[in-house]
């Protein structure tokens, strides 16, 4: 349902990024705990007290959103046995440009017996707007991941859907420096119509997840059996699928709102919370 054209990565105008954002967690006397938290103009990072094992960082930016042109950069390492959690502090806003795109990458290195969540508010991007998205991520053998990423068809509110010129992210998992997963979504306005059945279709919002990592194993397998048993009988309003890689799973879903998908990923992740010490969803919904 969901279309993809290919793309590379020399596409990706990642040689003009200059780091501005910088984060590094270990353990610490038996607690994660922020040894690095470094931030410059657009981004800003946030560090909420944690109530429980993991340490807990909130991006964020001053002007509320990424215009043409801004390139944020973030570099996360989390060390041997820390456990570090990543959320937004709103939806993501890419504001329309008649110029160059937005441009945004993570970079991640997570250590062995390490757990890093990547859990944002799904992105926004307006009429005319450019995105282009890339992100990292370095596992060790014994490191686990919780990775989410999803976007809305627009601000329905001003009559957009799915009115971006331009959308692409690409991201790679690697496991002892061998990928284990590389998803790309592209699209593109001008290659044809991004409402198209043969592309989102009636859907407004889109979804992946993947989780990888031995401590995550049990939840891997509980979500894919969770996605299995849904009942997708007409007229179907959530479209799900499950994927099995080496050492986790990678889960997309299409659903008519934010609502509607949010309802099933905190499902899938809901044993998430004993892992990290607290519910990764507490203070958002």
């Amino acid at each position: 349902m969901l279309a993809t054209m290919p793309i590379s990565l020399a596409e990706l105008p990642v040689e003009k990024s200059s780091l501005c954002g910088d984060v590094v967690c270990e353990r610490v006397a038996g607690r994660s705990v922020l040894t690095r938290l470094w931030a410059t103009d657009p981004l800003k990072l946030l560090s909420p007290r944690s109530a429980g094992d993991a340490a807990h960082v909130v991006l964020s930016s001053y002007g509320g959103g990424l215009l043409g042109g801004d390139v944020v950069a973030v570099r996360a390492d989390v060390r041997p046995g820390a456990k570090l959690l990543v959320t937004t502090q709103s939806s993501g806003k890419v504001y329309r440009t008649t110029g160059e795109a937005s441009v945004q990458t993570l970079d991640a290195i997570v250590d062995e017996d390490a757990v890093f969540a990547v859990l944002p508010d799904p992105l926004c991007a307006y009429a005319g707007a450019r995105f282009q998205q890339r992100q990292t991520f370095d596992l060790s053998p014994s490191a686990n991941l919780v990775w989410l990423d999803w976007i809305t068809s627009g601000r329905h509110g001003r009559g957009e859907r799915w009115a971006m010129q331009e959308m692409v992210s690409r991201t790679t998992v690697r496991v002892s420096g061998r990928d284990r997963l590389r998803e790309t979504l592209a699209l593109d306005g001008e290659a044809n119509a991004i409402t198209s059945l043969l592309r989102v279709g009636r859907f407004d919002c889109y979804a992946v997840l993947a989780v990888f990592g031995p401590k995550l194993q049990t939840l891997a397998d509980a979500a894919r059996a969770a996605v299995r048993s849904l009942n997708l009988a007409s007229p179907i309003t959530l479209l799900a699928s499950d994927s099995a890689v080496v050492g986790g799973a990678v889960f997309r879903v299409l659903g008519p709102d934010v609502q509607t998908v949010r309802a099933l990923i905190s499902q899938l992740l809901l044993p998430l919370g004993d892992l990290l010490g607290h519910d990764p969803w507490a203070r958002k919904w």
